[in-house]
């Protein structure tokens, strides 16, 4: 690599990956820490299992992966309508934690990010 390049998960980056070029994860803000990490991987996995090609292409490219967070499932349920809208989301519900919405995994698209953006970083506090 030459100077100013860092390698992240399968792509040579010089820059910051453009929005276009990151995975975005939606965690539940009222999940423990933990759980809340749990459920970002699972999601990134479900993400790879359900969307085999868009994953392989987003590894390729980037690997830039931007774990946000929602109060509560409510209100990732709205998000992810609204990400709905706009591009590929998968949806992860976690069956210890009585079968609720935990997570989701979305993009990487400009307009999915325009749909988060405004969301706090998860475990930002």
């Amino acid at each position: 690599m030459r100077g100013g390049e860092r390698r992240t998960a399968g792509a040579t980056v010089t820059e910051r990956a453009t929005a276009s070029q990151r995975l975005y994860v939606v965690v539940r803000a009222d999940l423990s820490p933990g759980d809340q990490l749990a459920q970002a991987c699972h999601a990134v996995a479900a993400y790879a299992d359900d969307l085999p090609n868009r994953f392989s292409e987003w590894m390729r490219e980037s690997g830039y992966l931007v774990v946000k967070a929602v109060p509560d499932e409510a209100t990732l349920n709205e998000v992810a309508e609204r990400v709905r809208k706009v591009g590929a989301v998968v949806l992860v519900a976690e069956p210890d934690l009585g079968t609720t919405l935990t997570a989701l995994a979305a993009g990487p698209a400009r307009a999915v990010y325009r749909a988060l953006h405004g969301l706090p970083l998860a475990l930002a506090q």
